[in-house]
């Protein structure tokens, strides 16, 4: 909570804090509910740059408080498959704007058609991200085993 209001916020009184907390917690279980069920998540701004650069825009703003949400705990995000979480955090590191002075990032903040069709995108790579981290990997099914040598028919 510090984070996320910059602090402790100055509630009026114990009730106010009580409120305002409890919506905040219904806002996560609500997005929790629609991730869990496969839907995309509603964010709060239209999904298009319009020409804009994506800093200068609420894109910008939400994706560069999403990568501060991933930096307050990093080795969580990164731990178990790194060059996964960067592939699937890529997207959000671009839109941020807070990595464009790095070389590998310039070139494809440069890319407006790349940048319009990820902004369009942010909802599937929300799920897809949520996904990731929830759903525990495929493991490969075993294979039947054969009686007898393999290539021949057993007879009866």
């Amino acid at each position: 909570m510090p984070e996320l209001f910059h602090g402790e916020p100055g509630f009026a009184d114990d009730s106010e804090r009580d409120d305002i907390l409890a919506l905040l917690e219904q806002l996560r279980h609500n997005a929790i509910q629609v991730l869990e069920g496969g839907g995309l998540p509603e964010l709060p701004f239209d999904l298009e740059l319009g020409g804009t650069p994506p800093e200068e825009t609420p894109i910008g703003d939400w994706c560069a408080g999403f990568m501060e949400g991933v930096f307050l705990d990093e080795s969580a995000w990164f731990a178990d498959d790194e060059e996964a979480a960067a592939q699937l955090l890529l997207p959000f590191m671009l839109l941020s704007g807070l990595f464009a002075d790095e070389p590998d990032m310039a070139e494809l903040a440069n890319d407006t058609q790349r940048l319009e069709k990820l902004v369009g995108q942010l909802p599937e790579l929300v799920l897809d991200l949520y996904l990731h981290y929830r759903v525990p990997p495929e493991t490969p099914k075993p294979k039947p085993r054969r009686k007898g040598p393999p290539g021949r028919a057993r007879k009866r």
